[in-house]
């Protein structure tokens, strides 16, 4: 046995080296191998390939959005859609499309698990079966390797004495001729299985077109069924006329101009206000019964009877109404003018008699009392009226 694989290793450097030569298979032999090496590749790309598309059709997630469960993308997104249209309510037409879609992908991606399940099932088990028969050749074909490098080393070993004549050693050349007969007959029935393998890995090319068919039809039963959910939820999607219609009222909304705004009141401040309502009280009055006099009726007529009328600060008002008529009536008579500056002179006299009397009286015992004072100036400015008026 050690000598066997003595000569073996001997026969396999002496291949390398190229000072032993090894034996030639035929051309068809060549042609199988070649053949079947092809096939081999291509079955590694796609079970490759294979296996990682059914992984994109199979691996369930966890999203952020809802976390727990793990689902598939699809599945995910038609849950938040669902979540999302439920939150407008059924009168939303927007909030109603969003969970029609949303079952919509949940209900697909259900179809896709299935038909994840079914890929495995078919196409991938297929390509493992084929895998397997090319590994079987490999194994044979490493097998007829080894018992070609026998086989060379026997027949080495027996061509060196087989011309040799001596006596001694015809054992040895009938032992070697023995194992160069056995080693060619181990050789060549190896050599029929690797050929009987190549052969059944050619023919398998049916029945793996007719998995490649199976998977066919189970992609036009997948997307049938997902293009049928897809047209149920559009026979019960809105209508293009409908959305063709909200989007022009929402552009009119966006144009119409606001509504006016309400007039502001500018609020007048206390002290103002104070100071200036005799004066305004007094116009009001006096330009209202201007307005409501006859005709033939005299200004200065008018004019005593709206200031006898107008409740108000004698002296705020004459003074408010002095400087109305000199506004408002330019063109007056010299004896109007005359008589306002009687009364005027009449009105300061009294003012500064009640002046006196005021600082006449502080010089006394005791001060008056307000409501002393309030009269004495009440019956000062009548006083200064009836004479403005006379």
């Amino acid at each position: 046995m050690a000598s066997k694989q003595l000569g073996k290793l001997r026969q396999w450097a002496g291949e390398v080296i190229s000072t032993r030569d090894k034996t030639i298979v035929s051309d068809e032999f060549k042609d199988l191998e070649h053949d079947v090496e092809l096939r081999r590749q291509g079955l590694l790309k796609l079970h490759v390939t294979s296996e990682v598309y059914h992984h994109s059709l199979s691996k369930k997630k966890e999203c952020e959005v809802l976390p727990g469960d793990k689902l598939l993308p699809l599945d995910s997104l038609g849950v938040v859609m669902i979540q999302h249209g439920e939150e407008f309510g059924d009168e939303s037409a927007f909030g109603t499309s969003l969970v029609s879609l949303g079952r919509a992908h949940c209900q697909i991606a259900t179809l896709q698990e299935t038909f994840a399940i079914s890929f495995e099932d078919t196409y991938l088990k297929a390509i493992k079966r084929s895998e397997a028969d090319i590994k079987e050749y490999q194994n044979e074909r490493k097998k007829l390797e080894s018992r070609r490098l026998s086989y060379d080393a026997a027949l080495a070993k027996y061509e060196k004495l087989k011309d040799n004549k001596n006596s001694k050693k015809d054992k040895e050349r009938r032992e070697a001729e023995d194992e160069y007969e056995l080693a060619k007959l181990r050789f060549e029935e190896t050599q029929e299985d690797v050929e009987a393998r190549m052969h059944n890995i050619q023919e398998n090319e049916v029945t793996q077109l007719r998995d490649l068919t199976n998977l066919l039809n189970l992609e036009i039963s997948f997307v049938q069924q997902h293009l049928d959910v897809l047209r149920d939820v559009k026979v019960n999607w809105i209508d293009e006329d409908l959305i063709s219609q909200m989007e022009a009222s929402h552009k009119r909304t966006r144009r119409s101009p606001p509504p006016p705004a309400p007039p502001s009141v500018i609020p007048l401040s206390s002290s103002r206000s104070n100071e200036d309502e005799p004066a305004i009280l007094s116009r009001f009055n006096s330009t209202r019964s201007k307005s409501s006099q006859p005709p033939g009726t005299p200004k200065s007529h008018s004019r005593r009877s709206s200031k006898a009328a107008s409740p108000v600060d004698t002296s705020s008002s004459s003074e408010s109404g002095s400087e109305g008529d000199s506004e408002s009536d330019p063109g007056e008579s010299d004896g109007g003018a005359k008589k306002k500056k009687g009364g005027l002179r009449e009105r300061a006299r009294s003012l500064t008699k009640r002046r006196k009397s005021d600082a006449g009286s502080k010089n006394g015992s005791r001060a008056p009392s307000r409501s002393a004072s309030m009269k004495g100036r009440k019956r000062a400015d009548s006083e200064a009226t009836v004479g403005w008026e006379g």
